[in-house]
C-alpha cells in the first residue's frame, strides 16, 4: 500500500497550490475576502486542466486517484472554529489492515504512515499552529468531520456548512 500511496503523492506534485474562478482566472495568492467570495470547489477536470487546487481539491484529487486504483479512501475536514481565522483543512486517508496513510499534497509531510486514524488526525491537528499562525491553539475550537462528497461548484461557506452537518469525529 505504501508504494501505491507514494505513486499517488508523486502524481499529485503536478498540482500547484491555488484555485481557478469559474471564468478560468487562476489565483496563486488572493486576499482572504476575495477567496471567500469567489472560490468554488473545482471539478476533477478543472484540477487536471489547470493543475492547481487548494487543500479541498488536493483531498478530492487524492480520493479520485485512490479510487482509480480500486482503493476506498476517506476524506476529512478539520475546522478551527474561530471567526478571525480561515483555518479549515481537508485531507484524504486510505488504510490497509495494518496502517493508515495520510495522502496529502497541500502540506509537505515528513510522515505519511500511522498506526491508527486517531494518530493521523492528531498529526494534522499538531500542524495547525504553524500552518495557520495560531498562537495558543484552543483544542475546544477544533472540529473534525468526515466529508461525504466534494460537491462541485460550492462556495467555501456552502461547502463548510454542508460538511459541518456531518457527524463530528472526536479528536484526542
Amino acid at each position: 500500500m505504501e508504494n501505491t500511496v507514494n505513486e499517488i503523492l508523486e502524481q499529485m506534485k503536478e498540482i500547484s497550490y491555488g484555485w481557478v474562478e469559474p471564468n478560468g482566472v487562476k489565483h496563486f495568492k488572493s486576499k482572504q475576502n476575495y477567496f471567500k467570495e469567489f472560490y468554488r470547489i473545482m471539478t476533477i477536470d478543472m484540477i487536471k486542466e489547470y493543475k492547481v487546487g487548494t487543500c479541498f481539491e488536493s483531498a478530492k484529487y487524492a480520493a479520485y486517484l485512490l479510487k482509480e486504483k480500486g482503493l476506498h479512501p476517506r476524506s476529512f475536514m478539520i475546522n478551527y472554529d474561530d471567526p478571525n481565522k480561515l483555518a479549515k483543512h481537508t485531507f484524504t486517508v486510505v488504510n490497509d489492515d495494518e496502517h493508515y496513510y495520510w495522502v496529502e499534497a497541500s502540506w509537505v509531510n515528513d510522515k505519511i504512515v500511522f498506526d491508527s486514524l486517531e494518530d493521523l488526525i492528531e498529526a494534522v491537528i499538531k500542524r495547525y499552529p504553524r500552518m495557520y499562525l495560531i498562537e495558543n491553539l484552543n483544542r475546544d475550537l477544533i472540529h473534525v468531520y468526515e466529508i461525504d462528497e466534494f460537491t462541485d461548484g460550492l462556495s467555501l461557506n456552502e461547502f463548510v456548512e454542508k460538511i459541518k452537518s456531518n457527524e463530528k469525529i472526536i479528536a484526542k
